[in-house]
């Protein structure tokens, strides 16, 4: 279901990512698509922080558990959504989805999009999941596709 409340809520973490951005990397993200490349420097640093499995050996270097991973990305997906949504409308949801319980969305034009999902696998797999080529995707087989069915 779409409500005003998880809205809030995701406005509220995009812009927990804006000053986490500026106060531990001294970048600024402004909701535009070219922040988009800004906040893949974020992503950089975050992904460093990822646990790295040492060959032939049982156990992993430091670095963020899980659930750190796991806020991070609501807090970076959050802001990718936020700015996909400015840009192209569309409306925050929170449903069941294959068997996973309240999985957090974003609706555009009917079409479901998963920025904290995506942000999860940026941070998790490192550049081969850079958000700003996410983006160009998205605006080249999405938005750009229904502009020209109207």
């Amino acid at each position: 279901m779409a409500n005003k409340k998880l809205a809030e809520e995701m406005k509220r973490m995009a812009d927990g990512a804006v000053k986490v951005a500026k106060k531990s990397y001294q970048l600024k993200l402004d909701y535009s698509v070219d922040s988009l490349r800004t906040a893949e420097k974020v992503f950089s640093n975050l992904h460093e922080e990822v646990p790295k499995r040492i060959p032939f050996k049982l156990f992993k270097r430091g670095g963020m558990t899980e659930q750190q991973i796991m806020s991070a990305a609501m807090v970076m997906g959050a802001y990718v959504g936020e700015v996909i949504r400015r840009i192209h409308g569309g409306e925050w949801v929170q449903e069941d989805i294959q068997g996973q319980k309240d999985v957090i969305f974003l609706r555009v034009n009917g079409n479901n999009i998963f920025p904290i999902g995506k942000a999860y696998r940026r941070i998790k797999n490192g550049s081969e999941d850079d958000i700003y080529f996410y983006y160009q995707v998205l605006v080249r087989e999405v938005f750009e596709s229904e502009e020209a069915e109207d």
